[in-house]
């Protein structure tokens, strides 16, 4: 789920809440895993860059019509500033590159999207990495070109969703074949949603712990607004499967991710039945 949000500035709804506080956590450990054991901690060190892509595709149904986007690919450099004596790590992430690609069974041409992603290229977020997952403080730097009210808003979108990017790791030490649980709130299209994950560790090498995943994913009732007009949302569930590796080193999680979320939308009292579905790469 770590990697829905930052999606979510390209095709979401405008939300009249205001931006949401960093997520409330909680990491279970279910198994501790084979030994050798230890304490996974995020330890980027000072003055390191890594450059990743981030790849996404998404198709949308409501009722009986479908609507499948051009695939979305956004570069992101990611570095680390200085590091606290917490351990706590001040990175920033740049926009590289953002751009739309053509994809089977998409009737969206990529140009028609381009003037949407051209905006945030050069766009440069600042957050706090705390040694156990968890993002506090992401905020978009000021730039020196202007922003336009809608880039603003898909600026931000962005930076706040670099509070679900990161992996939350367990307090006690675990080896390979360890596996946990974590809840978290998230903020998805103007949703308040909550996921419940189960992280399995499938091996666990010099820093790198690779991982499968699966997600259930629920929402109350709730209300957001679409382009002025408030859309009553009700009967939200939701799954994710994935797979990947985490680099703690570096701070960057690669991998895949299937999500599906099914919900019924309300508006003038019209209900609809709604399904948004994406595949996630980051490499």
């Amino acid at each position: 789920m770590r990697y829905l949000a930052l999606a979510a500035l390209l095709v979401g709804c405008k939300s009249n809440e205001p931006p949401p506080a960093p997520p409330t956590t909680d990491v279970v450990v279910v198994a501790a895993g084979a030994a050798p054991q230890s304490a996974l901690r995020y330890a980027v060190p000072k003055g390191s860059k890594t450059t990743f892509e981030l790849s996404i595709d998404w198709k949308v149904t409501a009722g009986a019509i479908e609507s499948a986007l051009p695939t979305i690919v956004t570069t992101l450099e990611l570095a680390c500033d200085d590091v606290a004596p917490d351990g706590s790590m001040k990175l920033h992430a740049k926009v590289v590159d953002a751009s739309a690609h053509a994809r089977e069974g998409s009737k969206v041409q990529p140009g028609s999207i381009a003037d949407l992603l051209a905006p945030l290229k050069g766009i440069t977020m600042s957050l706090t990495l705390a040694p156990d997952g968890r993002i506090s403080q992401p905020a978009i730097e000021a730039g020196a070109k202007p922003l336009s009210s809608q880039v603003d808003q898909q600026a931000k979108a962005l930076a706040a969703s670099f509070q679900q990017l990161a992996m939350s790791l367990p307090t006690a030490a675990v080896g390979a074949g360890a596996k946990w649980r974590t809840s978290r709130k998230i903020q998805q299209n103007g949703m308040t949603l909550t996921t419940v994950t189960t992280v399995d560790v499938t091996s666990l090498d010099a820093g790198v712990v690779g991982y499968t995943l699966t997600s259930e994913v629920h929402g109350a009732d709730q209300t957001v607004t679409q382009n002025g007009i408030a859309v009553e949302v009700k009967d939200i569930t939701g799954s994710a499967q994935g797979k990947g590796a985490i680099n703690l080193a570096t701070g960057v999680t690669t991998g895949e991710l299937h999500f599906d979320l099914r919900s019924q939308m309300s508006e003038s009292g019209s209900a609809t039945p709604m399904r948004l579905q994406s595949d996630i790469t980051v490499r």
